[in-house]
């Protein structure tokens, strides 16, 4: 029981940091007439935009399955908005190509 309780807390904090971190990326490239030129920051702002659709959907996590579901913590909703957990489950698919572009994005600009 506690174990499904971090387990279901731990990425809600987590994300909760990495939306806070990308909203500040993408509010920085937007804002900057000269950054919205340069390639690099249009490539940083589209990973950015990535990182916040993933951010999201980890910090939903358990909250749009339906509260009907045994054994899982925290959920509270119904089945209507299964179509919802299929989008976010969809949108989450996103985070393998994230993670695999990140690291050769960064060795790129070194």
């Amino acid at each position: 029981e506690t174990q499904q309780k971090c387990l279901v807390i731990a990425p809600k904090i987590t994300a909760s940091f990495s939306i806070l971190g990308t909203c500040y990326v993408i509010r920085n490239v937007l804002c900057s007439k000269k950054k919205r030129k340069l390639v690099y920051h249009r490539i940083l702002l589209c990973i950015s935009g990535i990182d916040l659709i993933i951010g999201i959907c980890m910090f939903l996590s358990t909250w749009p399955i339906p509260s009907d579901t045994a054994n899982t913590f925290g959920v509270v909703g119904t089945s209507e908005r299964l179509p919802l957990v299929q989008l976010k489950d969809s949108f989450c698919s996103l985070q393998s190509w994230h993670v695999c572009i990140m690291p050769l994005f960064r060795c790129t600009i070194c």
